[in-house]
Parts: C-alpha cells; structure tokens; sequence
C-alpha cells in the first residue's frame, strides 16, 4: 500500500488532505479531515491527465443521484471540488481503521476458519447491496481494492459507480484494466447498469472467495473477457463443482451472461447464502446472443493487429530515415542552444516577470489568469514548466497570474434553517460562524434571525457569514403544588416572560378559560424591551392558560394534570 503524507493541502480553506491509501487506474484514495464539520472524510482525487471539464460534468451528472445518501457499510457521497485542474470528491468517513479486501484475503485464506470468513463476506456484501437495491442505485465499482474489510470484519463498500463512470467516458482508450473481471457484458456492449450489474459482480467475487481463480482467463485485458464471453465461464472445474449443488448453482447463476437469467433480487441472494432460501435448480446454458458480436469484435481485432504488423514493416525504413533526421536536429538544437535554470517568480509582477524570462532566452508567450487569496493582482501564482527546472533557451514558458481574490455576492439567509444553510452554500468556500441564540417574537426557532454581512451586499469566497439563530418566543409556564380549596382542586403557577429588546413598549396579558368556558383576567399590564416578566398565579387545575401581547395570541398551555 503506497502510503505519503500531504499534510499541507488543503482544499477550499475546508478539506484537509493527510495519507493516500491506494491509486487506482483512475484515481487516489485519500484519508482526510472536514474541518467545518469536524469529521473525518475520504478524499478521491482523479488523475490530472484524465480531468477534463467535460469529464467533470460526465462525472458529477452521473453521481447526482448518491448525493447524501446514507446505507450502512457504504461510502457516503458529501460534495465535489473542480478548481479547474485537479477534480476531487469527498465521501464521508464513519468507519473504523480499514483495510483493502485483497490485502484481508491474503491474512485470512490459511485460517481455520475460512469456511465461516468467506460465507461473511458475501452475507455482509449482499446486506449492503440489498439497501442500494431498496433506494434504486446500483454500486458498480467491484474491484478488490475497491471492497474494504472494518476492524471486526465488518465489509465496507468503496465510492460507487466511480470505476464504471471512468470506464464510460475513456472506453475507447482503454483495454488493460485490472478490475475488467467483473465488467457484465451488457455494460462492454451498450454500456448498461441495474441490478442486474451489481448480482454479477458479487457472483464473480463469490467464484473468486470458493475457488481462488477467476471464471475467465483474462489478463487483466478488456479483450481477453470479451473473447471469454464467447465461451462462457469455467463452469467444469472440480474446484468450484466440489463447494456442493446448492452454492455452484448460486455462483453460475449469478454469473449468467443474460442478465435477464440472474437472479432477480438481492432478498433472494442473502435467503440463499444464510441457507433460508430453498433453491430451484435449472438449466443454465450461459449462452448470450451478444457473444457472437464479441466474437465479430475479436476477429476484426486480430485483423487489424495483422494490419499493423504489416503497416509497421512497411514503414520500418521511413522510420529509420526520420529517427536519422531527428539525431541531426538534436545535435542542432544542443549546440545552439543554452541550458538555463527557471526562477522563482512568484508573486513577481506580470511585466518584470516577462523581462525576467526574456533576458533569460525564453518565450514567456502564453498568459492565464486565476483568483487568489493571497497573491495580489497582476502578480505571478507559478509558472509551468515550474521553477527549478532547468530547460533550453528558446523554449515557452507559461505565466499563471492572479486576478486578485474573487468576490460574490452575499446570499439572503435569514429565515432559513441550518439544514437550508447547508443546502445554498453547497460548493462555495464561504464559512459560517454561529453566534449565541437569541429570542425571537417573530422568527420560529431554529432560523436565522440576523446576518452579517447582509444580504446581497459582496465579500470574498473565502469568508465568513455570521449568523444569529432564534431560541423562539420567550416563554414558559411551570406547574407547581396542587391544592383543594373549598371544594375546588386549584393549583400554582410560575409564569416567566423575556421582552427582547426588539420591543418598544407591549401590552401583556395573562388569561385563564376555565372548563365551563368562563375566561378570568389573571394580570395586565405594559412592559418595555428588556423586560422580565414572573409572576406566580392560582389557577383550576383543569383550567387553560392563555397569554396576548399587543392584542395577540402568544401562548396557550393546556393543564391535564
């Protein structure tokens, strides 16, 4: 496991990046810190060759719907950051110290207990699935580095759908992929996903777990499943026929290629691998219509492989005579050129950088520009190639500049409940700081009252927004002791009022409605901002308590004592 520390990157003044777990073909798995929340997270950073805008929207479009979706023993979906280079999502950390499902296999498989470890994994695995089936979203991403074992044993899935998203938008570029195995064919052909996907990518895990090979002689290559697709799975193998009727049929059912022979649910899978499901046995014939289209693909590929061996050949001479020329032109470029070192000219003003590289013999040509916090505007945030490098003259060399730091327009919050808050400034870098709670006559509790800076006025995005929440109307009413007063059960009262100072002067008044409907003036009386009110009253107990201020209902207590 490649551990390196980044203790120094943080992103959006937000997200703190510390250890990288593992890197996947398409991305880096990170542990890290929320520190508006408080929480741990973790922090999946795609390769920066392979970020792209329009890679960015494929990705967020297609993850929109696992947003804030909590299932027990899966990755949690909390936001997205694209800062125009580097592409990172952020999944909720509520687990214990994990470890990958390869690296728990390998500890495991001389155990005694494997039997009973195996049998775990799957009950565990198929639980998960089953509340993803249950809120209509698909996982999608089984790799072996992508299922993760808690402390205890308890299975935890990776970010979902992330390696099948990748796998759809670069799949004409990719053939070596070592997660292919558990590619369903109908996701190869047309690139679909259901249940369906996810049945078979646990039926592979399952063939794997019994058998320790895989039901395809694959290498790891796209096109070497497809040619397996033609033939079907390994179905003869004493290893897998010897683990009894019931669970090979589980496995080659699972794995059919027509997605339409597999099981029908994950409900049916667990009844089956927790022994309650009775199993009725079938023909499986794992035979697929689409196989024969694999085939037409394998045998176009082997042509066009013969096509290139010839085409290589035949130009092996043109080759030859370029590589020739491009010596002579290496030879050229060496000798006219000298090698210089690139300085640092950060927070260096546009034009004195340029004459910087100029007097140097380079070509400071191209210019981009970027917000930021702290480098002022018109000054220098890096340069590419970076500083320290050493190049030849003659060579460009790109200026990144500030634009300063961005601005925005303040969004109106008052009235809004924290989870609303959380909602508007989703994606933004501005941070909120709660002031103590205040009572409120005209704002519910649990909504701002106040806010500073105010609505649409402007502030940086990096910023903070203060905020005032309401504790609600400032009254209460206690009971106390019960008497009986000639015949009459009455009892005592406490009543307590705050007058905020949003008040000038209000008109208070205390009513009790008696059982028969009578109603009894208990006080009155005018009172300023600032106020406090407490008086103690008796009152029937089966009486009503009421209360007006200026004229209007505040408060009604019902005493069922």
């Amino acid at each position: 496991m490649d551990i390196k520390t980044n203790k120094h990157t943080v992103i959006r003044s937000r997200y703190i990046v510390q250890s990288k777990l593992f890197s996947d073909i398409f991305y880096d798995l990170f542990d890290g810190v929320d520190q508006q929340h408080h929480h741990p997270v973790f922090i999946v950073k795609c390769h920066q060759h392979l970020v792209s805008p329009s890679f960015v929207d494929h990705c967020i479009d297609a993850m929109q719907g696992y947003l804030y979706q909590p299932i027990d023993g899966l990755f949690e979906l909390i936001d997205f950051e694209f800062d125009g280079e580097s592409f990172y999502i952020f999944y909720k950390n509520q687990f214990k110290p994990l470890m990958s499902l390869d690296l728990y296999l390998k500890q495991m498989a001389k155990r005694s207990d494997w039997p009973n470890i195996r049998q775990t994994i799957l009950i565990d695995s198929a639980n998960v699935l089953y509340q993803m089936e249950n809120k209509g979203l698909v996982f999608g991403s089984f790799s072996l580095n992508n299922i993760f074992v808690e402390e205890g044993g308890q299975v935890i899935f990776g970010p979902p759908m992330l390696n099948l998203i990748c796998i759809e938008y670069f799949i004409s570029k990719i053939n070596d992929y070592d997660a292919s195995i558990f590619l369903t064919p109908e996701f190869l052909k047309d690139q679909q996903v259901s249940l369906k996907t996810d049945i078979y990518g646990l039926g592979i895990l399952a063939y794997y777990l019994y058998t320790s090979t895989w039901p395809y002689q694959y290498k790891n290559s796209v096109a070497k499943l497809k040619e397996g697709f033609v033939h079907g799975p390994d179905a003869t193998s004493k290893r897998i026929q010897s683990i009894g009727d019931k669970l090979h049929f589980y496995i080659m059912k699972s794995i059919q290629l027509d997605p339409k022979t597999r099981w029908q649910s994950f409900k049916t899978v667990i009844g089956i691998l927790e022994g309650k499901q009775n199993v009725t046995f079938e023909k499986l014939s794992n035979r697929l219509e689409v196989s024969e289209s694999f085939a037409s693909e394998i045998n176009q590929e082997r042509r066009s492989k013969l096509g290139r061996v010839i085409h290589r050949l035949s130009n092996g001479f043109l080759l030859f005579l370029v590589g020739v020329l491009l010596y002579v032109g290496y030879v050229s470029y060496f000798t006219k050129y000298k090698v210089v070192q690139l300085p640092d000219l950060t927070e260096t003003s546009l034009i004195q950088a340029k004459q910087a590289l100029v007097n140097l013999g380079l070509n400071p040509t191209s210019v981009s520009y970027n917000f930021h916090q702290s480098i002022p505007e018109g000054h220098v945030v890096r340069i590419e190639p970076p500083s320290g490098r050493s190049i030849k003259q003659g060579r460009s060399v790109k200026l990144f500049v500030s634009k300063g730091r961005q601005e925005i327009q303040v969004p109106a919050l008052i009235g809004k409940t924290r989870q609303g808050i959380a909602f508007i400034l989703n994606g933004t870098g501005i941070n909120i700081k709660e002031m103590p709670d205040e009572y409120s006559m005209t704002v519910p509790q649990g909504k701002v009252i106040r806010q500073l800076p105010l609505p649409n006025q402007y502030m940086f995005d990096s910023g903070t927004i203060q905020l005032v929440f309401s504790k609600g109307a400032p009254v209460s009413i206690e009971w106390k002791d019960d008497l009986n007063l000639e015949g009459v059960e009455v009892t005592s009262i406490d009543v307590a009022f705050t007058f905020t100072s949003e008040m000038d002067d209000a008109e208070f008044v205390v009513l009790e409605e008696m059982r028969n409907g009578d109603t009894r003036q208990l006080y009155s009386g005018t009172h300023y901002g600032g106020d406090q009110f407490n008086e103690s009253f008796m009152v029937q107990k089966t009486s009503h308590i009421k209360i007006q201020l200026n004229g209007q209902p505040l408060f009604s207590s019902n005493n069922d004592n």
